[in-house]
């Protein structure tokens, strides 16, 4: 019992000397895996909303940031900021969970396990869920979270 009640009281502090490592958010070997089973689970049907980071709307950096976080890794909010991020990597074999940039890093979603399907925040008027791509509306570029 009093190993225990000492334990708690020095672990704050090996914590803040960094002799403890903190727990991890959620860490994975997968972040992309993560992310898109926390999105699809906990986002699906939520409505589109320009500047909207959950949980009751999102846009598109919105919902891709929040479902890395729940994966344990911290994306900067903007796609512009997002491309810049040390945390990516350019990968020309998308996966499940890489990210699916369109146009010139104005719009994100994460690749689903569907072929030419991503999960996102698509659009004003548009419901978070999946969506298929070709055509003129395909992705310019891919990338790995790490």
């Amino acid at each position: 019992m009093l190993r225990h009640a000492l334990a708690s009281l020095t672990a704050p502090l090996c914590l803040a000397a960094g002799l403890l490592a903190a727990p991890a958010a959620q860490a994975t070997t997968d972040p992309g895996g993560a992310a898109l089973t926390w999105a699809e689970t906990h986002a699906t049907g939520h409505p589109f909303m320009w500047g909207g980071t959950g949980p009751y709307g999102y846009d598109c950096s919105g919902l891709v940031m929040e479902a890395f976080a729940h994966a344990g890794i911290d994306l900067p909010r903007t796609t512009n900021e997002m491309v810049d991020s040390p945390h990516l990597t350019r990968t020309y074999h998308p996966q499940r969970g890489d990210l699916a940039f369109f146009g010139a890093d104005s719009h994100v979603e994460i690749v689903a396990e569907r072929p030419h399907t991503t999960f996102g925040a698509h659009d004003t008027g548009s419901l978070v869920g999946w969506t298929g791509y070709g055509g003129t509306w395909v992705p310019t570029a891919f990338y790995r979270v790490h």
